[in-house]
């Protein structure tokens, strides 16, 4: 009786150790992964992320006028002139409080539809737009982004 006791307390010992092995080899993994976390989010990319820029305003002018961009047609079209800005980095850039599209509307079966509020850097923006999100299974989740206001399709 003593000798089958002593074998069950071994081999409950023997399973808690395997599963604080577990554990431990978990909060490992999990310890890992948010060190490299947080040592990615110091990171200092002046020319990719920095504090008062979102994006390059005129992309456009780079192919053929960047020469006559400067600092008075940047601001007239109401972007933000950093002559220091990092090589590589665009000279007339989107302000970071600009806004852009907003979720007006949206349900359980994953539709949503979107506006446009603010500047219209690139042209004329799309309003509304209308967003779905679906699941086709387990390894795809399916995004369509569409003009609700335009058939995509003739039907012929």
């Amino acid at each position: 009786m003593a000798r089958r006791v002593l074998s069950l307390v071994a081999s409950r010992l023997q399973s808690n150790r395997s599963i604080l092995n577990v554990l431990a080899f978990a909060l490992l993994i999990i310890l890992i992964a948010l060190a490299i976390w947080l040592s990615v989010d110091q990171l200092d990319h002046p020319s990719i992320r920095r504090s008062d820029v979102a994006g390059d305003c005129v992309p456009h002018y780079h192919d053929q006028l960047l020469e006559h961009l400067d600092a008075q047609l940047c601001q007239k079209l109401g972007c933000s002139w950093q002559p220091e800005a990092p090589a590589g980095a665009p000279k007339c850039q989107i302000p970071a409080d600009h806004t852009g599209y907003s979720v007006d509307f949206r349900n359980d079966a994953g539709q949503a539809t979107l506006t446009y509020d603010g500047e219209e850097f690139y042209g004329p923006a799309v309003e509304p737009l209308a967003v779905n999100l679906s699941v086709v299974d387990d390894n795809i989740f399916r995004i369509t982004i569409y003009d609700p206001n335009e058939k995509r399709y003739v039907e012929g």
